[in-house]
């Protein structure tokens, strides 16, 4: 069975590039080629293709805008493949918009039969790039976007010296509250600042006021 696609790039080259890769496989058909994201949106109602791989920056609109035009109520929507740029937050926006394949655009053509075979089947595709950046890119932010899950990283200690650095207590009366020596304490503030993904202690304090650590 044929897997009809839509390819919607703003460059001619890249257009060209992936027609060409993706005619050479025998159950995928590339139905239509545009530059933009009008014309794309209009296509798909016409030609109803499987899947619209689509390039982030188009002709007249971003690639989110063509998957939200896409996904808009009252209207079958192909699944899209986005060639999104090596960036957390873009990644992240154009998963919110709906979109159900990632790649970037340094992503060789031979792995796109791939992505849309594994689309057209219902799943989702991102390439292990963007799987390796989205996990970074959670990893650094999860401190602000999950106070709980950063706290849970920590250690009793680091809690209870993190709790202290709150107060405004220096090194010295960290080490003297707890009975520990101050290379110690050193060490537990690094650790909570690594797992907290915070720069320094004023963060670290903030963070604990913010999260009711104190």
């Amino acid at each position: 069975m044929e897997i009809p696609i839509l390819i919607c790039a703003g460059q001619p080259l890249m257009r060209s590039g992936l027609s060409s890769a993706l005619v050479a496989e025998p159950d995928i058909r590339v139905v239509g080629e545009t530059a933009d994201g009008s014309t794309a949106s209009a296509l798909a109602r016409e030609l109803n293709p499987a899947v619209v791989v689509a390039d982030f920056e188009l002709a007249d609109m971003t690639g989110i805008d063509l998957v939200r035009e896409l996904l808009r109520p009252s209207r079958e929507a192909p699944r899209t493949l986005l060639m999104a740029p090596a960036e957390g937050d873009a990644v992240l926006e154009s998963i919110l918009a709906g979109a159900t394949g990632i790649v970037t655009r340094n992503t060789l053509v031979e792995d796109f039969p791939q992505a849309i075979r594994a689309m057209a089947t219902g799943h989702s595709f991102l390439s292990p790039d963007i799987a390796a950046l989205l996990l970074g890119w959670v990893r650094d932010k999860q401190p602000a976007l999950f106070p709980a899950l950063g706290l849970n990283l920590l250690t009793f200690r680091e809690r209870e010296i993190l709790a202290l650095l709150a107060n405004g207590m220096s090194n010295a009366e960290i080490s003297k509250r707890l009975c520990i020596v101050q290379s110690t304490v050193k060490f537990h503030i690094s650790q909570l600042l690594r797992k907290l993904g915070l720069r320094d202690r004023l963060q670290a304090a903030v963070f604990a006021h913010q999260n009711g650590v104190t």
